[in-house]
């Protein structure tokens, strides 16, 4: 049916994946919609199930669609989700693929921003809140309308966010800590070409003010903005992954320069770091020095540098493991 909600998973197709960033950084370059160069950045994504929010190459994903829609927020819910509670799409409307290790196997599942769906439909499965013949609806519903409020509002993550701004502050201050930071950029960057390098220093700007509301920079000149958009059409029309890990590299190295002491996992406050409390990062945000390609024995064949696959996002969403 043309209009029906994807709701299974798929084998991950990581090709897909890139291909498709590479085609949207070129929609919103065409349509000026590149959220990196706005006086505002996004807003953070979230989960409306659940509350849950994104990470690495699906974040990349997920705000490079919203932009592209031109939509204002990043609600969003998955495909089966929507279809269980009786959401309906717009006509035009289609899902992106997400990653994620699922039992040991990484597949794709369908998601869906909100606004993507009709505002009647929308209403209607908000209205099981108050419906007693189905509980799991119910709940969901239920869900829904606390972690939209709480989302609007912000009130939730308040303390969070200040926790981000001042381990960004004390991280910068200690000469130790801002030894590691600056060594974490020339790893990340050492195989970067120009372009990949004009990107990942905008780029970690812009994650930061989102996720902070801090600017460790001044607002980019005009000719600043010109010249990322020429390094971000540029790397969009190589025909291969770069753009994509460039993008979620640096959201990665923005992730951990918010961490207590710059750790690589999502340790917030120095109580969380002493009783051990963390949520595991993507092994690319170790950030180690990169290997040199080897030839492979009896062939003269260059190995190029691949980045372990690591999409999952920043928290578990569901039974999925999405």
């Amino acid at each position: 049916m043309k209009n029906e909600i994807k709701t299974y998973p798929v084998e991950a197709l990581t090709d897909s994946i890139h291909n498709e960033i590479n085609i949207l950084m070129r929609d919103c370059i065409k349509s000026n919609r590149v959220p990196y160069i706005q006086s505002k950045p996004l807003p953070q994504d979230v989960n409306v199930v659940n509350g849950h929010h994104l990470g690495d190459i699906n974040k990349v994903y997920l705000e490079l669609k919203a932009a592209s829609m031109g939509a204002e927020s990043l609600k969003w819910i998955f495909g089966a989700d929507a279809a269980f509670i009786g959401l309906e799409k717009k006509s035009d409307a289609e899902p992106l693929m997400i990653t994620g290790n699922v039992r040991g196997k990484v597949d794709s599942q369908s998601i869906y921003l909100l606004e993507q769906f009709t505002e009647d439909s929308l209403n209607k499965a908000l209205s099981y809140s108050r419906n007693d013949d189905d509980k799991k609806k119910r709940t969901i519903a239920q869900n829904m309308i606390r972690n939209i409020t709480e989302y609007d509002s912000g009130t939730v993550e308040a303390q969070l966010r200040e926790n981000k701004r001042k381990n960004i502050s004390n991280n910068l201050k200690s000469q130790n800590i801002l030894k590691e930071i600056k060594q974490a950029f020339v790893n990340a960057t050492s195989e970067y070409d120009n372009s990949q390098k004009i990107i990942f220093s905008a780029l970690n700007n812009y994650y930061i003010k989102q996720e902070t509301g801090l600017e460790l920079n001044k607002p980019m000149t005009e000719q600043e903005k010109n010249e990322l958009l020429l390094a971000l059409e540029k790397t969009a029309n190589t025909p291969s992954p770069r753009l994509a890990l460039t993008l979620a590299d640096s959201f990665l190295y923005s992730q951990r320069m918010t961490h207590y002491d710059f750790e690589q996992n999502r340790i917030f406050t120095k109580e969380d770091y002493d009783k051990k409390l963390s949520v595991t990062a993507p092994k690319a945000a170790e950030f180690e020095p990169k290997k040199r390609p080897e030839l492979e024995k009896d062939k003269e064949i260059d190995r190029i540098r691949e980045r372990e696959l690591e999409v999952k996002p920043r928290h578990i969403t569901h039974q999925r493991g999405f």
